[in-house]
């Protein structure tokens, strides 16, 4: 009896080998593009790319293996693409990477980076829906954050960790918001913060560094359900809307500067006073946790 191997993979419909290549990582699934110029085309229709430099012996490996897969993209579409490195990336580099995505398409873009330059275009793209921009080993991101100019028509949801950016332009471009996490954000060196977005349904602000106090805090949220808020007390909450909140997690703290003695004095009990105005907002929550801190 002869027995004739036969390559059943190869005699699969495109559309099934695109999709069983989705399942591989970004390196395995680049590394069939060696096989044939089928496979080299079936590797730039896979929609989701997923790099990592710790998976790479040496910075130089990295670059030169994420460079070689945005040759073989050509004009596919990218869907998701997520990207984590170290220092040893260089931030121009990492800015010429994210235009390339942008430009075929981009729906998702999760980065974790040291250091980023914001291009213009992750600022002013129409094709994101949801972003995440934070730190690669635990700090948060800095350097280059200066947001100028922003319009993100259709971004739902955003993840920030960056305490240099401008927060009040940065949610004024993103009318259709629905989800925010900002992390480590410096507004305690801010006047005032007013936070008014009409779709948003669920906020996280965590800012874990006790320094300063804002001045006056704001929030005008018609659809919020769910509100995760760390923080110091501001000297004044001027208006808090939450009349649809469902869930609240609260931690209210002290700045720095409130010692025994003026915890001991009448100001301390002001000060519970200012709280109590801020979680007044959230009576009419279903779920309320409030955190030992506050």
């Amino acid at each position: 009896i002869d027995f004739v191997s036969k390559d059943l993979i190869s005699d699969l419909p495109n559309h099934l080998i695109s999709h069983i290549l989705s399942l591989l990582s970004t390196k395995e699934a680049a590394s069939t593009s060696v096989l044939s110029k089928r496979w080299h085309f079936l590797f730039a229709s896979v929609p989701n790319f997923d790099f990592d430099d710790a998976n790479e012996e040496t910075t130089t490996s990295f670059v030169e293996f994420v460079d070689r897969v945005f040759t073989l993209l050509g004009n596919g579409t990218i869907n998701k693409f997520s990207l984590s490195c170290g220092d040893g990336v260089n931030p121009i580099r990492i800015s010429c990477w994210m235009l390339n995505v942008l430009l075929h398409g981009v729906t998702d873009l999760d980065l974790n980076v040291s250091k980023l330059y914001l291009c213009s275009l992750i600022l002013r793209s129409k094709s994101l829906v949801k972003l995440r921009l934070g730190p690669r080993y635990g700090h948060s991101l800095t350097s280059g954050m200066e947001v100028v100019d922003v319009f993100l028509p259709n971004l739902r949801w955003l993840f920030l960790d960056s305490r240099d950016v401008g927060l009040a332009k940065l949610l004024a471009g993103c009318p259709m918001i629905e989800e925010i996490t900002l992390m480590n954000l410096r507004w305690g060196f801010w006047k005032s913060c007013t936070v008014s977005i009409t779709k948003l349904k669920r906020q996280t602000f965590s800012f874990e560094h006790i320094i300063l106090s804002l001045k006056e805090e704001s929030f005008i949220t018609l659809k919020l359900v769910y509100v995760a808020y760390y923080d110091t007390i501001a000297d004044k909450y001027m208006k808090i809307s939450f009349d649809l909140i469902i869930e609240a997690h609260i931690s209210l703290r002290l700045t720095k500067d409130v010692d025994v003695n003026i915890i001991k004095s009448g100001k301390a009990i002001e000060m519970v006073g200012k709280a109590n105005a801020f979680l007044r907002g959230m009576q009419r929550s279903n779920t309320f946790r409030i955190y030992r801190s506050t």
